[in-house]
Order: structure tokens, then sequence, then C-alpha cells
């Protein structure tokens, strides 16, 4: 039998099973989707029973199986999300979502209590954000408005760790998931904040710390003895996704670098920045991590996923076709767009809100200036670059000589090809990783189990992108980000006005 290790990587409804040999080959993975549900309470809660019965299924298949020997598991989950046990070690409450609105009452008194700490939002690295996504908030509102429920909770438990107390019995915290956007942690001190604990009377009930790269546990428990291992099962301590997506890079780049990952949202990362947070970077999307070592991780979001599938199928509508960007190169249409008189730059849909330019009004972009498709998504390309650039450049610092792009937007050859421009002098590289979370989640349990070396710059497969300066580009990005601050700032001074 093959000795491997076990990963599971829940996302908020795809929940994934990931099985791993000791030189971080994927064997085998298999998928379930395990949605919300609303409680009769009125919660919207995350259906962690069903996900701890699926989980339990999957180890014991595994491990009845004759092809693998199960030698250790991980666990890697969404942020913002807290599980609460009864003194004998049940859930005292179901695990509630992070989508669960408590209303806006909730959230002024919130903000306020936040404002009123030490440092308020800044020095706890996050702004105010909706429904239960600061998990400060939820906790916030049981002590005020639930006291009957807070005063029976005996432990809090972020998610990861509360599926490996299931399989362990041990009860811990850690940094990657204090580290997303709680409002929990002390980004000065670098350590859980005293002032936000105490002042919820919630101390006591956080579990001690632990850096996962140093802690592992056996299988313990019902299912350990259901399975009755041969040799000890060990348990990783868990961590939050995106810290764990992280993971593979740190370990294969190590310093210098930053992260740009793509999808929904493109998220920029400097592992390497200080701590450093002003309430002008709240207000612009920009925030901090934490790595599974406990170092800060500056962040910068952009929704340009979510915007770029909106306009795209904008454009596949309008021109009755896909563009072509295999046959085609972006640049034959840049020297057009940056001598142009006429405005034809993106009129953003669903960026408004969030990243840089949160109060940049909504618009609809009108297609019927552009001669084809393959021209329009050249300019929506060449937009959101810009736009990407100017994030990455309020998160780099002097050390980022290298720049990984990876998740969607690392196969759009024409985005990457502009953003490399915009970004020279320094190195771009683009990497398909399509597991890195649970990659990383296996890299820090591999050790526990198995003497094999890590060689992780061989599992990224990192693929320079040759790009050269293009006279122009740099003009072009400063004439349309300065119309873009103008747009936000006409309507943040109307918003004022309006208030007067």
């Amino acid at each position: 039998m093959q000795d491997v290790m076990l990963i599971f990587d829940l996302g908020k409804s795809n929940k994934k099973m990931l099985v791993y040999d000791e030189n971080l080959q994927l064997l085998q993975q298999s998928q379930t989707m395990i949605p919300e549900k609303e409680e009769a309470s009125g919660y919207l809660v995350d259906d962690v029973p069903a996900i701890w019965q699926w989980m339990a299924q999957e180890v014991e298949t595994l491990h009845r199986s004759r092809q693998f020997r199960l030698r250790a598991m991980n666990i890697t989950t969404f942020g913002a999300t807290i599980a609460h046990l009864n003194e004998g070690g049940a859930l005292a409450v179901p695990v509630i979502s992070y989508a669960h609105d408590p209303g806006e009452q909730v959230d002024r008194a919130f903000r306020e209590w936040m404002e009123n700490l030490p440092g308020g939002f800044a020095r706890h690295a996050t702004p105010p954000l909706p429904q239960f996504l600061n998990v400060g908030k939820q906790l916030f509102y049981l002590r005020r408005r639930q006291p009957e429920i807070a005063n029976r909770i005996h432990t809090s438990l972020f998610l990861p760790q509360y599926f490996v107390y299931k399989l362990s019995g041990q009860k811990l915290t850690e940094p990657t998931s204090y580290g997303c956007h709680t409002g929990l942690w002390d980004f000065q001190q670098m350590r859980p904040s005293a002032a936000a604990l105490s002042g919820l009377d919630w101390r006591e009930k956080m579990p001690p710390l632990a850096l996962p790269a140093e802690t592992a546990f056996p299988l313990a428990g019902e299912l350990a003895t259901q399975l009755n291992p041969d040799a000890p099962i060990w348990v990783g301590s868990g961590l939050h996704d995106s810290s764990s997506a992280l993971v593979p890079y740190l370990l294969a780049l190590k310093e210098g670098f930053a992260l740009i990952s793509t999808g929904t949202w493109i998220i920029i990362l400097n592992p390497d920045a200080r701590f450093r947070l002003t309430e002008e970077d709240l207000q612009r999307d920009r925030l901090y991590y934490l790595t599974p070592d406990a170092r800060p991780v500056r962040a910068a979001r952009l929704f340009a996923g979510r915007e770029h599938e909106r306009q795209l199928q904008r454009i596949e509508k309008h021109f009755g076709k896909k563009p072509d960007t295999q046959h085609l190169d972006i640049e034959r249409f840049l020297p057009e767009f940056f001598a142009e008189t006429r405005p034809r730059g993106l009129e953003p849909e669903v960026l408004p809100g969030s990243g840089p330019f949160p109060n940049r009004p909504a618009g609809e972009w009108d297609l019927s200036a552009f001669a084809h498709a393959e021209e329009a998504y050249a300019r929506l390309c060449l937009d959101l670059a810009v736009l990407t650039d100017y994030c990455f450049s309020e998160v780099a610092s002097e050390k980022t000589q290298r720049v990984v792009i990876d998740g969607g937007f690392a196969k759009n050859p024409w985005f990457v090809k502009v953003l490399a421009m915009l970004m020279q002098p320094r190195q771009v590289f683009t990497a398909e990783v399509p597991q890195a979370t649970s990659l990383g989640a296996a890299m820090l349990i591999q050790p526990h189990w198995s003497g094999a070396p890590i060689d992780a710059e061989a599992v990224l497969n990192l693929r320079p992108v040759a790009a050269k300066p293009l006279p122009g580009l740099r003009v072009y990005a400063e004439h349309f980000l300065a119309r873009w601050e103008s747009l936000e700032a006409q309507h943040r001074n109307t918003q004022r006005g309006a208030q007067t």
C-alpha cells in the first residue's frame, strides 16, 4: 500500500477531499456540495454536522481501501467563521454563517465599539465589513444581544480548528484564522487582541495559539476507534484557505515576491511588508492577513474577476462572438488606445463598492464605440491590468522584485502581457497550481510523517512572462487612474453634501 496524506479543502459550497503522496503528487480527489441552510431560529448557518459526516465517511473509505495507507490529514477552510462549544465539547449553537446579516443597528454599534479600542480598525487590520465577515462582530452580537448563548459557550474555535478538534480532541487557535479580518488580532503587538477579547469577555474562551508548521496531533476519538490504525495518523493544525494557498510560494520563493491571486476577486498579497495601515487603506480595500508563522501579509483587493466576467458576457452578446486572444496580440490595439481623444475606457458595473475606488459611480460601458469584439476585449484587459497594477503599487515594497500571477487570469495572455509591461523591471511569472490551497496544507503536514524533501519550486512550475516596456503605456495608465480618482472624489463630495 502507498503511504498518503488526506487534505480537506472546505469551500463555502464545494467541499473537496484530496489525496497526496509524500512527494506532493495529487493522486485522487473527490468533492461534494453542502450548502448553507436557514435554521428555525432565523440564523443562516453552515451545515457543519453534514460536513463532518461526509469527512468521516471519506476518511473511513480511504482507510479501508487496499490502495492507500493513511498517514496524515490537514484541513483548510473558508475564513470568518467560528464554532462555539459548550462545556461538554458539543456545539453550543449552530455554526453561524458569515453571510448572516445581524442588521444595521448591530453594524453601527460594533463599528463604534471597535473605533473606541486602542488603534481601532487600523490596528486590527480590517475595515468594518458587512454581515458577520468580521468574526469580532459575531462575538459582539452574541455578548450584547444573545447573552444567554454567550454565557453557555465554553470554548470558541475557528472553523478549521473545529474539525481538528473533531479529529484529534485537541483545542487550539492559529494565526491565519485570526488574521482573516476578524478584528481579534492586534497587528502592533502581533498577538490576539487583549483589548478586543477582554472587552467582549471572550479571552478565556479562546484556546492557546499554535503555529501550523510546528503542530500535529495523533488521530483520536471515535474515528480513531473505528479505524484502529496500525500506526499514528497525524492531524495538522488546520488553517485559513487564502493563507494556505500562499504557503507553496513562501516555501519556493522565500522572500522578495508578491502573489497576485486571481479568480472572482483579484487579491494582491505581499508577505514581506511591514505592518502599516491607515484609515485611507481601510477605505480603499487594503488590509492585512497573516502567514502560518504569524507574519503580516499586506493585501489589496479588487472585484475584477466578476467585472471581467460581466463585461465579457456583454462583449460576446454585442458582437455575437467570443474575442480571439490566441491568434492576435494585444499590442496591435494599444497604440490607438494611447492616441485617442474620445474616452472609451471601461465603465464598471460591479467594481464600485470595493477596491481602491469604492465611490466611483457605476456605469454602462458603450461597446458600440469599438469595431469588433477583439478591440473591446483588448480595452477591458488593458484597463483591468492598469487597476491591478495600481493595487499592486499600494502593496509592494522595495524588496518586491518578483511577481507571480496565479488563478484564472494567469491563462489570459492579454491581461498577463499588459500587467508584465506595467511592472517592468520586476520579473513576472505565471503559475498554474489548480489546488494551491490544499497543496499548502499538505506541505505543512508532510514533514510530520515523511522524510522526503519538499521541492516547492518544482511543484509550482513557474513560467516567466516575456515583456518589454511599451512607450505610452505608463502615460495612459496615469490618465486613466486620474479620471477614476476624479470621479471617485466627485461622488464622495456629493455624498458628503447630501449628508449635511
